[in-house]
């Protein structure tokens, strides 16, 4: 077990830079690190595509078949093409389905908080603040969007720090 604490401490200091700086981007350009996401799953799915045609490759001259393998890197070909073509589609669709589910569970806090003989003032001023927040998602989707990526943006850049303490306060624990 401390061999893998060891492991797992070795790559901390990359770790950390690595969500900080990709959180620093994510604060400073949510449109273009969005972009980047599209671009970035699509390769992906490219990448999946080539490993598993160059696998039904290697089938076929063991075997004479292409066996699934060849069918399934055409399809992640052309979910790359799927997702670069209607990027702007799926953005715009995320924030809406995301609202929709914070909605639908502000509704069900609000009706719990109705039916909760105490405490009732803490439960519906939250039901009420997830109903707004899916509201605004729903009905303002991009510049929505904009802020969910800020947010995480800010999530890793706290990640990214605490990666670094934490590699330089168990460095002295594992040397």
């Amino acid at each position: 077990m401390e061999a893998f604490f060891k492991q797992f401490q070795k790559y901390a200091i990359l770790r950390g830079i690595a969500y900080t700086l990709v959180g620093i981007f994510a604060l400073t350009n949510p449109g273009v690190f969005f972009k980047a996401i599209i671009y970035f799953i699509a390769g992906y799915f490219v990448l999946m595509g080539i490993i598993n045609c160059l696998a039904a490759r290697k089938l076929h001259k063991e075997t004479g078949s292409y066996g699934f393998s060849m069918a399934s890197g055409l399809f992640f070909f052309l979910l790359a093409v799927i997702v670069l073509f209607f990027s702007k589609a799926i953005l715009s669709i995320i924030p809406f389905f995301l609202g929709l589910l914070v909605v639908v569970n502000g509704l069900s806090q609000l009706l719990q908080a109705l039916n909760t003989p105490k405490g009732k003032g803490l439960w519906l001023i939250f039901s009420i603040i997830m109903l707004a927040a899916g509201l605004i998602l729903m009905f303002n989707p991009f510049k929505t969007l904009l802020v969910v990526c800020q947010v995480f943006g800010v999530l890793l850049i706290v990640n990214g720090l605490s990666e670094l303490v934490n590699y330089f306060q168990l460095r002295k624990l594992y040397r």
